[in-house]
């Protein structure tokens, strides 16, 4: 008797487990579709043609009133068409992204006029490597808002990235103060 209400025991629970197992998959399926649909929901909302259409417009008017203007906005087009075109990829090459980084440090030179000393070093040969897409930007982008838009006299910045056959290095530092 104690056997089977043993055995019997050890089947629910096995079957609470299985059962309980799979409605946190269904969950997890779930919200991955869910947070798939918020991204096409997005995506459908911005655009991206009337977006374009309409920087070209800005563009225009810009080269004739501020030159400087017309630059920086053809700058972020190019930085939105890479986000929009490659950034749902799962791997997009290194040379790309190097190419991004590149587009937004310039930008960022534009702003900050000639009081910015900045040192970039880039791997010139790429081969064929490939890295998740807007992997290395946020580090860079935040080098910019947390170090350089904070400091008023010499603002720098320095990166470094190298290429060791698939081992990726990248150094970045910037004329913040630690807070310690």
């Amino acid at each position: 008797m104690n056997g089977a209400l043993c055995g019997a025991a050890l089947a629910v629970s096995f079957k609470m487990y299985k059962h309980f197992y799979l409605k946190d998959l269904r969950n997890q399926q779930l919200q991955k579709e869910n947070t798939d649909a918020q991204i096409r929901i997005l995506m459908a909302q911005i655009h991206p043609h009337f977006l374009f259409n309409t920087l070209n417009n800005i563009y225009s008017q810009a080269q004739e009133e501020s030159p400087r203007s017309a630059k920086m906005l053809m700058e972020l087009s190019s930085m939105l068409r890479y986000v929009l075109d490659e950034g749902s990829k799962e791997k997009v090459p290194l040379e790309n992204e190097l190419q991004m980084i590149k587009d937004y440090i310039h930008l960022e030179m534009i702003r900050y006029d000639e009081k910015l000393d900045i040192h970039v070093s880039l791997p010139g040969k790429t081969d064929d490597v490939y890295i998740a897409p807007l992997l290395l930007l946020p580090f860079i982008e935040n080098c910019f808002k947390h170090g350089t838009s904070k400091i008023i006299e010499h603002p720098w910045i320095n990166l470094s990235i190298e290429l060791d056959h698939l081992t990726l290095k990248m150094l970045l530092t910037n004329g913040k103060k630690r807070m310690d």
